[in-house]
């Protein structure tokens, strides 16, 4: 199937499922049969909207001596409809009859109807104006506005098809059609005489014009949907930093006139903007966001569960024993972070072991940038206590096999040398940490008496100072 013949068949697919939404169209149903003019209210589903309109069925028709009123263009029914000039009331009071009904359902702003109905003047009247002094006028409303009409003069009611008073033939019903679009929620329509642009000027108040109209077979049909409106609503991040500020926007295309936002955990609990600027979030987490957005038509809710992601500010701080330490001892130094953490020398790690004094820099990082803590570490140049043992037993044993000093502080250039009985050196070292295992060579040594020569420089008094010593050590098997 080609384009052509598709659209030609979704046309007539939809003006064959058409249908008039007005409810007795015709005039033809009613509740009982009118016995005298002014009985609109017995004609279902339709009543006075402006004076008292006259209903016509059951073969009723107003007794004249010149002929009848409410002649119907088809079936048993129509309804007529009565105005006056200004002048035989006052000067500007003019008088115009309206019908209205119920629409079987609320308009939705931007559809697109068809409207007929049958109109003629009644000949008891005369021939039509020369000038449109009045309009036949079909206004849709809605009911919750409350709309007063005065029953004399004009009223501020514009209704949207207008047909000229001159475009009626007397005696002769016309069918006049007429395209509607759906400005609003519409769910009343008024049919009736309505004043115009022309009713209150001196020629329209000269000629005085007086008239009834007869009207029948109204019908209204849609024949296009309303667009599509979408709703929605959009961050300027969604992703951020506590303490971070952004924006919220109404995306939707709806003609929204009124906001209620909800914004779970920031500085502005609610707003009532379409656009609402600087809603910050002074706290990390995840959190929800609500827009209730309303329309003449329309009420809708978006509700966006853990909508916004609001990540920590990295933190750090440095956290170490207070005590005194000597120089040189191992301190310990913790970073306290809720990221990972990096030091000044490129270590990694929350733990970081120093002996020397100065100044130590740690950083934690993440998307929200860069936290720094640093601490100035020193030390106390305590005095220096070595001692040096004067026997050991290398057998073995795991109890006293190597022979090393003990100290309780720090020492530098640290040497040891253990010499014989000959003076021969058998072992020599320059780490205080070093033991001797009472080889020499590879050989076990033999029983007896070792010299000892220990030199290393140790504080004493806040000063460093250069200390030698020198013992005897027996070494037993």
């Amino acid at each position: 199937m080609n384009f052509v013949r598709f659209f030609a068949f979704c046309l007539l697919s939809f003006s064959a499922q058409a249908q008039n939404l007005l409810g007795n169209p015709g005039f033809e149903l009613y509740s009982q049969c009118p016995v005298n003019q002014s009985q609109i209210t017995y004609c279902q589903q339709w009543d006075s909207a402006i004076g008292t309109a006259d209903f016509y069925t059951c073969g009723y028709y107003a007794p004249s001596t010149i002929g009848p009123y409410g002649i119907p263009a088809s079936g048993a029914g129509c309804i007529g409809l009565v105005s006056f000039p200004p002048y035989i009331l006052s000067p500007t009071s003019w008088y115009g009859e309206a019908i209205k009904t119920n629409l079987p359902k609320t308009l939705i702003p931007g559809e697109k109807y068809e409207l007929k109905i049958d109109a003629m003047i009644n000949p008891m009247g005369g021939p039509g104006p020369a000038i449109d002094c009045y309009s036949l006028g079909l206004l849709f409303i809605k009911k919750s506005n409350n709309i007063s009409f005065p029953v004399f003069g004009c009223s501020d009611a514009n209704p949207q098809i207008r047909i000229g008073i001159n475009e009626l033939q007397s005696g002769n019903y016309q069918t006049f059609t007429r395209s509607f679009t759906a400005d609003s929620c519409y769910d009343q329509l008024i049919i009736g005489l309505f004043c115009n642009a022309n009713t209150l000027s001196n020629p329209c108040l000269q000629i005085a014009e007086s008239d009834y109209i007869d009207i029948d077979n109204v019908s209204m049909i849609q024949t296009q949907n309303a667009p599509v409106v979408s709703y929605g609503f959009e961050g300027s991040d969604l992703k951020i930093c506590a303490g971070d500020c952004i924006s919220f926007s109404d995306t939707g295309s709806a003609p929204s006139y009124a906001w209620e936002w909800s914004f779970v955990g920031t500085n502005q609990v609610i707003g009532n903007q379409k656009t609402e600027t600087a809603i910050c979030y002074p706290n990390s987490g995840i959190f929800d966001v609500q827009l209730i957005t309303t329309g003449e038509c329309y009420s809708d809710t978006i509700l966006k569960k853990e909508y916004i992601n609001v990540a920590e500010l990295p933190t750090v701080t440095i956290i170490t024993d207070t005590s005194a330490y000597c120089t040189g001892e191992y301190k310990t130094l913790l970073a306290q972070s809720n990221e990972d953490v990096i030091w000044e020398n490129g270590q990694t790690g929350s733990i970081r072991s120093v002996t020397k004094e100065g100044i130590y820099i740690v950083t934690a990082s993440n998307q929200c940038g860069n936290a720094v803590d640093s601490i100035d570490v020193k030390y106390e140049k305590c005095d220096c206590y070595v001692y040096l043992p004067n026997s050991f037993s290398p057998n073995d044993d795991q109890t006293n096999d190597f022979y090393s000093i003990y100290y309780e502080c720090v020492i530098e250039n640290a040497s040891l040398i253990i010499v014989n009985r000959w003076g021969e050196i058998i072992f020599q070292g320059d780490n205080p940490d070093q033991k001797w295992d009472g080889k020499f060579k590879g050989n076990d040594c033999e029983e007896g008496i070792y010299a000892v020569l220990l030199k290393y420089k140790g504080y004493s008094n806040g000063l460093l100072k250069q200390y030698s010593i020198k013992q005897a050590i027996t070494l037993v098997r």
